[in-house]
This record gives C-alpha cells, sequence and structure tokens, in this order.
C-alpha cells in the first residue's frame, strides 16, 4: 500500500510541476517574440505586432505609468484595449494611424521605430493615445521592452 501511495505522489508531483509557470531568470521583459515578415513594416504587420505585444506589463516603460482606462489597467492589451472601446460611437471621427521609420539605435544597430495610434474626435472630445515600439533590422524582431506609451487628450 505505501508503494501505491508513493507512486501517486510522485505522478501527482510531477503533474503539478508541469503546470506550473517557468520560474522568472531575469527582470527584463518577458513577451514571446515576434518577427516581422517583412521591411519596411506596413501597417497590418505593425498592429499583429502590436497584438503580440498585449501582455507586456504597462511598467516596461515609465511613460506607461497609469495610462490606462481604468485604473487596475496593468498590460499593453489591456490599456489598448480601453482606447479601442471608445471608438465604438459611429457619430464620432476615428482613427488609426501607423508609421515606421527607419533608424540607428543608440547602440549602432539599425532598428525601426514603430508607432500606432488610436484617434478619436466627438465635439470637444479629442485625443490620441498609441504605442511606440522598436524593430531590430537585421531579424525583424520586435523589441518588447522598447515600447512607450504616447498620447494626450
Amino acid at each position: 500500500m505505501t508503494r501505491v501511495a508513493t507512486r501517486w505522489l510522485l505522478l501527482a508531483a510531477l503533474l503539478l510541476s508541469a503546470c506550473s509557470p517557468p520560474p522568472r531568470t531575469s527582470p527584463t521583459v518577458e513577451a514571446a517574440p515576434y518577427r516581422l515578415r517583412r521591411l519596411p513594416p506596413e501597417p497590418k504587420e505593425m498592429l499583429v505586432a502590436l497584438f503580440a505585444l498585449s501582455q507586456v506589463p504597462l511598467s516596461v516603460s515609465p511613460t506607461c505609468a497609469g495610462v490606462g482606462t481604468e485604473r487596475d489597467d496593468a498590460t499593453l492589451g489591456q490599456y489598448l484595449s480601453g482606447f479601442l472601446a471608445e471608438l465604438s460611437n459611429p457619430e464620432a471621427s476615428n482613427a488609426i494611424t501607423t508609421s515606421a521609420v527607419e533608424e540607428q539605435s543608440e547602440s549602432g544597430i539599425m532598428i525601426w521605430i514603430c508607432s500606432v495610434m488610436i484617434r478619436h474626435a466627438h465635439g470637444e472630445d479629442i485625443w490620441s493615445w498609441g504605442i511606440e515600439f522598436s524593430v531590430r533590422a537585421s531579424d525583424r524582431v520586435v523589441l518588447a521592452d522598447s515600447v512607450r506609451c504616447l498620447g494626450a487628450g
């Protein structure tokens, strides 16, 4: 009976460890790496990259501190979803704009600076909020720790 109980405990321990998230090994921003399909970045590809960054915490940059539409917004996805939800008014003038500029980073590598802005205008209610992120030109990888929150309104 003791052998059977020991085997069940071992099996349970193995199953529980398989369900646990891996330990964090560094304080850097962790997001599934996303690689653009082509350069220069096209608007659709920049939006796909933005979706890939949705789980990045707002703590990634001081520019993202407290910028969500609700006090408990903690990720880029929550930040963006709040502003996108505001675009549902058919009487408002809304737009999503993108831009991409190639430049050399401070460390000497070529990067693309991508910007996605959500714009809203309805009467005196006018604002524009969004995200800027970098893409390493050599391998087209989106750099999750380069995110900055942009906007005014």
